[in-house]
């Protein structure tokens, strides 16, 4: 799921700058209003249970970046309860 800056939003989410999904398809971000999802190159912002750039999708994906950059965004929101963390698994792809 992508997490929008654009957005008020309340999910954790890491940033891999100009990211894109490893198979070619298409991002999909949310927008302002009105809210709906609009094809883009790249996508910064990824929050919520799955690793993808095409928002509200449940499959993962591989992302690709020409930057090796990674940050990572936490808040309170979620309380106790349903903070799970994350793990992030990556590699280097020779150009």
């Amino acid at each position: 799921m992508v997490c929008s800056t654009t957005i008020a939003s309340n999910c954790d989410y890491v940033t891999i700058p100009n990211g894109s999904n490893g198979d070619g398809r298409s991002c999909m971000v949310r927008t302002a209003a009105p809210s709906a999802n609009i094809a883009s190159e790249h996508a910064d912002h990824y929050g919520g249970g799955t690793l993808t750039c095409v928002s509200a999708s449940s499959d993962a994906n591989e992302i690709v970046s020409d930057t090796f950059t990674l940050g990572v965004f936490f808040n309170n929101y979620e309380g106790t309860t349903n903070n799970r963390g994350f793990c992030l698994n990556y590699r280097q792809i020779i150009c």
